[in-house]
C-alpha cells in the first residue's frame, strides 16, 4: 500500500469518527429519546440512570429506590419489559406513557416530562 493510499484511508477513519461524534445525543435532546432512555433503564434495573434522567426537584424520589426491588414487587417476580408506548409534547412539557408487560398483562404508567435548560427530563409539574 503506498503513502498516498494509507494518507486516504486515515483521512476517511478520522472523517467517519468526526460524522459518528456529530451524531451521537445525549438521552434528553428530544422527548422521544428521553422516552427510549426511561424504557432502557426499567429494563437494565438501573435506578442511577433513572435518577439521571430526572429533574432536580424529583431526584429524591428516585435516589431512594431500587428500581429492581420495586419491578420485582410490581410483577410478583414475574420477569418484565418495558417499552415506550406513547411520547406526546407540548412546548417544553409533555408526557411519556411506558408500557410495563409481565405475565401476558399490560400496564401503562404516565410520567410527565420538561424541557430544562434544553434538555427533556422527568419531571412532575
Amino acid at each position: 500500500m503506498t503513502k498516498r493510499q494509507l494518507a486516504a484511508r486515515a483521512s476517511a477513519a478520522v472523517l467517519i469518527v468526526m460524522v459518528a461524534g456529530a451524531c451521537s445525543t445525549d438521552p434528553g435532546d428530544t422527548v422521544g429519546e428521553l422516552a427510549d432512555a426511561m424504557a432502557e433503564a426499567y429494563n437494565t434495573k438501573d435506578t442511577d440512570a433513572m435518577v439521571d434522567l430526572t429533574c432536580e426537584a424529583d431526584k429524591s424520589r428516585y435516589a431512594t429506590i431500587d428500581l429492581h426491588k420495586e419491578m420485582q414487587a410490581r410483577t410478583f417476580g414475574v420477569p418484565y419489559t418495558v417499552s415506550v408506548a406513547k411520547v406526546e409534547e407540548n412546548g417544553d412539557h409533555g408526557t411519556v406513557t411506558l408500557e410495563f408487560f409481565s405475565n401476558n398483562k399490560h400496564l401503562p404508567e404516565e410520567f410527565e416530562v420538561s424541557k430544562i435548560d434544553g434538555k427533556w427530563l422527568v419531571c412532575n409539574r
